[in-house]
Formats: C-alpha cells, structure tokens, sequence
C-alpha cells in the first residue's frame, strides 16, 4: 500500500520547539501511521537538534516512516523547504514548520478528502482562528481561492500534489528564484493550482493547524518584515508567470486578513523597537510590482520607519482603529516592550519566533 501523504519538515536551531511540535505530531497521527512519511531536514543545526531527533526516532511507532536528511551546511531556509518536495515518495505534500501545531481531529479528515476519487490538486484550510475566511466550503475554483493565499501563504494551512508542484516551478525554470524568498511552497502550490483548474481546490472547513500564539511579542520586526516582503514577492511571482495580475490585487485587498495583519503587525513592531530593520526592501517592492494601491502602501510603510511621525499618527488613531481598549497606547506599548525582552531573553521558550529559522 502506498502511503499517501508527505509531511516536511525544515529545521534549524530550535530543538526545544521541534521536540514538542515532533511528540505531539505522532499522537495527533494516531492510527494512520502506515499512510504518512515524514521527512525532517535539518539545516546543519549547531544545537541539539540532531540528538532531539534520534531520541524521537527511537520512540515512533515502527510502520511510521521517517527519513532525515542532514545538510553539512546550511542551506538557507528556501532551499530548506524546496529539497523536501524533491525527497517525498507519496502524492501529496504537507509543509510543518518546526514550531507549529496540527489539530487532532485533522488528519482523519484529509485522508479522507485526499482519497476520494478525482482528489483535489490542494486542499486548503479555510477557517482561521475559528473565523470563515472563505466564500464557501469544499471543491472550489481556483480564483476563488486566491483569498486564502495567505492562509496557505503562511506555512502550514494547505496540502499539494507533489508532481503539479514541482512540474509547476520546473517548467517555468523558477527554482533558483523561489529559492531565494521566504515562502517557496506558496508559489509551487499555487501554480500547482492555477495549472489544475478549474475545479481542483478543496476549502476544509477544518482548521489545520495552530501557532503557539498569536501575539506580537513572539517576533521581531526583522521577523514580520522578512516574511511580509516574501508574501508580496510570492504574489508578483505568480502573477508574472501566469501573466495576470490576479494574486497581487487579492493580496493587497483592504479585506485580507494576511495583509492587514501584517501591516498592523510591522507598525506595532516600529513602536516597540526603536531603529528596527527599516521597510526599504517591501517599498520598492510595492511601487515596482504593485501599481498605485502599492505606492499608496508605501507610503504607510514609510510611516513604520520614521517614529516620531508614526507614533503621533496612532496616538490619534489607534484607540478606535487598532486596538479600540481603554488600555492608553503608552501603556499597550510599554507592555508590549517587557513581552518582547522577556521572549527574547528566554532563548528556550515555547514562544520563541525570533528569525534564527531564516
């Protein structure tokens, strides 16, 4: 019988989190071990890694299998990610960073989507923190998942066929460039998608999986402002090799919950970290590949660079739009800054996002 789904997973430096994430994942498969391989890359870690996933491996049930592979150097996190589509031996393909979480009840539910007859290219997860962000449940076609790209964008919400993914990037000689940003998987699934259509997106209304948390004091600005500028470059590339300008103009919605969030998220992080990597990378970005919606948001980005000017803006706007708590912005801000150095400082935390997976 040949197993079903490929689980990667990518990881350097962050064996605590691994080791968590990697007990909790074999529970959470539970009886459909013979369908699944997990493949775990490690990135020529210098901690304990290596040790973490012996100790794991000798502990997993014996029809689950597991391969590793250990890179003599580091690779980069993209070429990370991008190896492991190449190394899976099943028909589908499912990205976990080391530092997610899968729902128990969601592997059942994607064997059986993923073995009905005519299987979907991708299925994605529709609901978002117990929130519907999709126009409807079930098979869908593909332009209506374009507003999911962040959800699938963001590591860990979708599954792939394997072969439409990497035929999708081969065919268009664009390995060496998705190897250079963030978020390589989202360009492979959706053109995977795009080359599928019409009907080939399965929208499951259960969710996934979950981060640790949600809240800003587990990353740093560098943090946001890397993955950001990965997303916007993801949709550009898509676009480009498509020929339209569909992902680009669903990114940058006023509605998108991955856009806004980030938004949202970059300018917190200018309050909180005075002298925080500045937004040059994503402005230029935005006025090259995103028309005139992408100046306009330059402009906004170029607030997050200048604080003054940034936090006499929010000290006007941000109690009705941002936060809309009785909790003074001096305050949320101050508080936000002791979260941030006590994450910082635990280097062992749970809660710990800072960048080193880059």
């Amino acid at each position: 019988m040949q197993r079903i789904l490929t689980i990667g997973i990518p990881t350097y430096n962050r064996a605590h989190s691994l080791s968590a994430m990697l007990s909790q994942l074999v529970k959470d498969i539970g009886e459909l071990t013979r369908e699944i391989e997990i493949i775990i890359s490690n990135n020529c870690s210098t901690d304990n890694t290596q040790s973490v996933i012996e100790d794991w491996k000798s502990k997993v049930p014996s029809d689950l299998a597991v391969r590793v592979k250990n890179n003599s150097e580091n690779i980069g996190v993209s070429r990370n990610i991008v190896s492991l589509f190449y190394m899976a031996d099943t028909p589908f393909f499912m990205f976990l960073g080391d530092d997610d979480r899968l729902n128990s009840d969601f592997f059942p539910e994607l064997m059986r989507i993923l073995q009905i007859d005519n299987p979907p290219t991708a299925v994605i997860q529709g609901t978002w923190n117990g929130v519907l962000r999709a126009g409807k449940i079930g098979f869908v076609d593909w332009t209506e998942s374009l507003s999911l790209f962040y959800e699938y964008g963001n590591a860990w919400a979708g599954v792939v066929k394997v072969q439409e993914a990497v035929r999708a990037i081969e065919t268009r000689n664009l390995r060496s460039v998705i190897e250079g940003i963030v978020w390589p998987q989202t360009v492979m699934a959706f053109l995977a998608i795009y080359d599928a259509k019409p009907n080939q997106v399965f929208v499951s209304e259960v969710e996934l999986g979950s981060r640790f948390s949600i809240t800003y004091n587990i990353c740093t600005k560098a943090y946001m402002c890397r993955s950001f500028y990965g997303l916007l470059f993801a949709a550009a590339c898509i676009d480009k090799a498509i020929d339209e300008n569909r992902f680009r103009k669903a990114f940058l919605r006023i509605k998108s919950f991955g856009f806004i969030s980030n938004v949202k998220g970059i300018l917190v992080h200018s309050l909180v970290e005075k002298g925080g990597d500045d937004t040059l990378r994503i402005r230029m970005l935005l006025r090259e590949e995103y028309g005139l919606k992408g100046y306009l948001w330059a402009a906004v980005f170029w607030l997050s660079d200048h604080y003054n000017i940034l936090y006499s803006c929010c000290k006007i706007i941000c109690p009705i739009v941002l936060w809309r708590s009785p909790e003074s912005l001096d305050m949320k801000l101050a508080r936000f800054r002791i979260e941030l150095a006590n994450s910082i400082s635990n280097k062992h935390t749970e809660l710990r996002r800072h960048g080193d997976w880059f």
